[in-house]
């Protein structure tokens, strides 16, 4: 994604969710003002603040998959398949 764009969205939610309560029917609201909407938000993006919006994203999907200590995380076995583990 273009920096520019992610900071003219940015700006877009900011502006569309100013006081109001965060909610599955909010957060799709957001969505299809942002997606209608964020080429008004152009005059006030930042090519910096987009980058930096960028950063975080990106830094936040990788912490989705490592744990604490950056190894992947392993995969949880549900309790049947520890049960039988242990059964052999």
């Amino acid at each position: 994604m273009h920096p520019l764009k992610a900071s003219a969205q940015f700006a877009a939610a900011v502006s569309f969710n100013r006081g109001k309560a965060n909610t599955p029917e909010t957060r799709e609201a957001t969505r299809r003002f942002v997606k209608r909407n964020w080429i008004a938000f152009l005059p006030y993006a930042h090519e910096g603040w987009g980058r930096l919006l960028i950063r975080i994203a990106e830094t936040a999907k990788q912490r989705k998959h490592t744990s604490v200590n950056g190894a992947p995380k392993a995969q949880r076995t549900s309790k049947v398949a520890r049960q039988s583990m242990c059964v052999a």
